[in-house]
């Protein structure tokens, strides 16, 4: 299983976001187990950039739907949260 740090630098690699774009994954309950255990929210995009993020979230929920969360110590309310803004 992937720690959370591991899929977040996946999809920062795969997605290919606008310099100034701030990405968040935080963790989520999963209501069923074939759930995802976690959730990638970014800002407005333009629209290639828009289409790189749908396809990288949807290729990493579907190979790695649940990940670590363990390591992970930054926290919005009771869930595991990371935070990055892409500078280059």
């Amino acid at each position: 299983m992937k720690t959370a740090e591991q899929l977040f630098q996946d999809f920062i690699e795969a997605a290919g976001l606008p310099v100034g774009n701030s990405v968040v994954m935080r963790e989520r309950r999963r209501e069923a187990d074939a759930e995802p255990n976690w959730v990638i929210a970014t800002g407005n995009l333009p629209d290639d950039a828009k289409e790189r993020y749908e396809e990288a979230v949807t290729r990493l929920r579907e190979g790695h739907p649940h990940v670590n969360w363990d390591h992970v110590k930054d926290r919005e309310g009771v869930w595991r949260i990371i935070r990055a803004l892409k500078t280059a």
